[in-house]
């Protein structure tokens, strides 16, 4: 009859959709994967560098005056760490009449004098000034929605960190679940001492 044909199409439409979503999900995945990836290897590109915020910005710019400046303001004067290995010093982004623009500064040194001048960035609390880790938009994203989520955790004395695209909280480890918008516990305290 009619309605027998009409439900035997709707079954198959059903079936067919149902391939098609899993279908979806499964490219979802992979572009997931293959764009964690893709951030992983643009981070470990920039892993010599650092970003400067808040510093200020003259009227000209010349490279070899803003690489002097940096060098002996910020981190000379005011974290007290001697660089000689600097490679590469320059503004990026575009021009604000309301902020200077960030500048990028590449070390040929990453162990020794990047590192040292990241332990001493606390002296820089209190000022317009903040140095961090150079990453991509995407591993950005992933470390303010983790931080954004981590109130939580202060509001109760934990303590707290960012470690690379990583939330720290005490001993457990939470990353960014995309698909679920969410903090997701990828190692616990408790995991570990049940293991050990």
């Amino acid at each position: 009859t009619r309605m027998s044909e009409v439900m035997a199409a709707v079954k198959e439409h059903k079936v067919e959709i149902r391939a098609l979503q899993a279908e979806a999900t499964s490219f979802k995945r992979n572009l997931q994967l293959h764009q964690k990836r893709l951030d992983n290897l643009e981070d470990r590109s920039r892993h010599r560098n650092l970003t400067i915020s808040g510093f200020p910005e003259p009227d000209r710019k010349y490279a070899a005056m803003l690489r002097k400046q940096i060098i002996e303001e910020p981190i000379g004067e005011k974290l007290g760490v001697v660089v000689n290995s600097v490679e590469r010093v320059h503004r990026i982004g575009k021009k604000s009449h309301d902020k200077a623009q960030p500048v990028i500064m590449n070390f040929f040194d990453y162990l020794n004098e990047k590192l040292k001048v990241l332990k001493n960035c606390h002296k820089l609390k209190g000022t317009p000034v903040s140095i961090n880790h150079d990453f991509c938009q995407g591993t950005l994203a992933k470390r303010s929605k983790q931080w954004s989520r981590s109130g939580k955790f202060k509001a109760r004395d934990h303590k707290v960190s960012l470690d690379y695209d990583k939330l720290r909280v005490n001993d457990d480890v939470y990353e960014w679940d995309e698909e679920n918008d969410c903090l997701k516990c990828i190692r616990s305290q408790v995991q570990r001492s049940s293991d050990d």
